[in-house]
């Protein structure tokens, strides 16, 4: 599972580094029509969020779950 966490981290810090390097104005309207890089990087941080308050996960997964969350940039 810690191997799943830590794709998922690589890439929404993917997606973010994307999106600062990309023209303002494509990432605007990529956004704008769900495809943009902060948009995913968003629905992956939702995902391991979920991961951290799901009981059916093993403690030690919910707990690494939580430290790489709180370990990412705010966005």
């Amino acid at each position: 599972m810690n191997e799943q966490i830590d794709r998922v981290v690589r890439d929404i810090l993917g997606n973010l580094a994307q999106a600062r390097t990309a023209n303002p104005l494509v990432a605007a309207c990529l956004d704008a029509h769900g495809a943009g890089w902060l948009r995913t990087a968003a629905e992956l941080r939702a995902v391991l969020d979920n991961w951290t308050m799901d009981e059916t996960l093993p403690a030690d997964n919910r707990a690494y779950a939580r430290q790489q969350l709180d370990s990412l940039p705010d966005f």
